[in-house]
């Protein structure tokens, strides 16, 4: 299950079990936590409050936003699904032009 980063620490427990929010323990210490891409850890709490814990920002929605590919359309899709062979965008923007055949799915 996958949820907008923007929701991540918003208040508003999205996950069914909550892990999108911080959590306590019984002495009221924070137990949940988010690892950065470097391998640091931080309090799940320090995640979309506008200040970079992690060493390149990427606890920080602004970060995902600019890590993003834009369609020629606006519409934003992830880094990886553009030129992945599959049309991720609704204007096709994101891939070079392939012949149709060069992109039948086989499941």
């Amino acid at each position: 299950f996958h949820i907008p980063w923007s929701w991540v620490n918003d208040g508003i427990d999205d996950c069914d079990d909550g892990t999108d929010e911080p959590s306590y323990d019984a002495n009221g210490q924070e137990n949940s936590t988010v690892l950065c891409a470097d391998g640091t850890e931080i309090l799940l709490s320090k995640a979309n409050d506008g200040q970079n814990d992690c060493s390149d920002g990427e606890d920080e929605y602004s970060w995902v936003l600019e890590s993003r590919y834009t369609c020629d359309y606006g519409e934003t899709i992830d880094f990886d699904e553009a030129n992945d062979g599959r049309y991720d965008c609704e204007d096709h923007s994101d891939e070079p032009e392939y012949e149709l055949e060069e992109l039948t799915d086989f499941t």
